[in-house]
């Protein structure tokens, strides 16, 4: 499941281009929340995270509600993408619009996959946690990127076939509103 966090300005999950932290490729790679939310229990910055119940699948949603700062809030958060060994989808420091502090409008943003980098991206069932394989723990780290970057989809090179388990950018749909 997604984890939500909203923050104030600086405070980053991950930043293209640089090592994954471990906390977040855990996320990626086995869907496993909790090193995320402890690691955002202590984090400077954070105002409150919620994870987002059971693991979103394709055409369904969630709905979370976080607290945010009186102003200045950011929204950020990571979630698995099933079928993949290390791919996440993310927000990652989105501002909520002033117009949504004083009046409930709602602001609605896409959101991409990223690739970890954590793991070498194989498509093999033996490194998929995720249906249609169920293999967590298995990682092959030679090959790895080693950084965060935008997620290419999925390719057909072993057990995955693109017809039935690619998605392109966008992957995600958020919509941010105020609760009263």
């Amino acid at each position: 499941p997604p984890v939500v966090v909203s923050h104030r300005p600086g405070f980053k999950l991950f930043e293209p281009g640089q090592p994954v932290r471990g906390e977040l490729a855990t996320l990626a790679e086995d869907g496993m929340t909790g090193p995320l939310t402890e690691f955002l229990d202590d984090a400077p910055g954070v105002i409150s995270y919620a994870v987002a119940g059971d693991g979103i699948m394709p055409g369904q949603f969630a709905t979370v509600e976080l607290e945010v700062a009186s102003s200045r809030s950011e929204i950020s958060l990571a979630g698995m993408l099933v079928s993949s060994n290390d791919a996440f989808v993310a927000l990652n420091g989105e501002s909520i619009p002033s117009y949504l502090r004083s009046r409930r409008f709602s602001h609605t943003v896409y959101a991409p996959a990223y690739d970890a980098g954590s793991e070498a991206n194989t498509e093999s069932c033996d490194h998929i946690p995720g249906p249609p394989c169920g293999s967590p723990g298995n990682r092959v780290t030679e090959g790895a990127e080693g950084y965060v970057y935008p997620h290419s989809g999925i390719h057909g090179g072993e057990d995955l076939d693109p017809s039935m388990w690619d998605w392109n950018n966008p992957v995600a749909l958020i919509t941010i509103e105020r609760a009263d």
